[in-house]
C-alpha cells in the first residue's frame, strides 16, 4: 500500500473527530448527556473523570479541588480534583442515552434538566452557563 493510501484513512479519522459539536453550541440536556456519559464510562476508563470534571461549574470544581487537597494530605500523595469523582457510585444506565426525553427549563444563564425515571420521580439537575457553555451544578460548595 502506498503512503498516500495509508494517510487517507488517518486523514478521514482526524477530520471526523474534528467535526464534533462545539461544547458552547450544546443545549443543557446535551451537555448533561456528555457529563453523564463521561461519568458512566469512567468506571472502565478512569481518564474520562477529567472530561466529566470539565463539564462541572466553577463552584463544583472549586469544591472538588479543596476535597482533593484535603484527601491528598491524608493519603500522602497528590490527587487531582477529578479523582474525587467516584465512578460507579451511581448508575446512569438509561439516563445518558440519547433516546431519553429530558425536559429542560431555561431561565437566563440557569437551567434545570428533568430526567424521567421509570416508576420514580424524575431526577433534576441544575445547570449554569459559564465560560460560554452549559455546565453541571453538583450542589457542593467550596469551604
Amino acid at each position: 500500500m502506498s503512503v498516500s493510501g495509508l494517510l487517507r484513512p488517518l486523514f478521514l479519522c482526524v477530520w471526523l473527530a474534528s467535526c464534533g459539536q462545539d461544547p458552547g453550541e450544546l443545549a443543557p440536556d446535551a451537555a448533561l448527556t456528555e457529563f453523564l456519559s463521561a461519568v458512566e464510562g469512567s468506571t472502565h476508563q478512569p481518564s474520562l473523570r477529567k472530561i466529566a470534571y470539565e463539564w462541572l461549574d466553577m463552584s463544583s470544581r472549586a469544591a472538588l479541588q479543596q476535597r482533593a487537597a484535603r484527601t491528598a494530605s491524608l493519603a500522602g500523595r497528590k490527587l487531582e480534583p477529578w479523582e474525587m469523582i467516584v465512578p460507579g457510585r451511581l448508575s446512569f444506565a438509561g439516563l445518558s442515552r440519547s433516546g431519553v426525553r429530558m425536559n429542560v427549563r431555561i431561565n437566563g444563564d440557569k437551567a434545570r434538566v428533568k430526567i424521567p425515571i421509570e416508576k420514580r420521580a424524575p431526577a433534576e439537575v441544575d445547570m449554569v452557563r459559564e465560560e460560554g457553555r452549559w455546565r453541571v451544578v453538583l450542589g457542593v460548595q467550596p469551604q
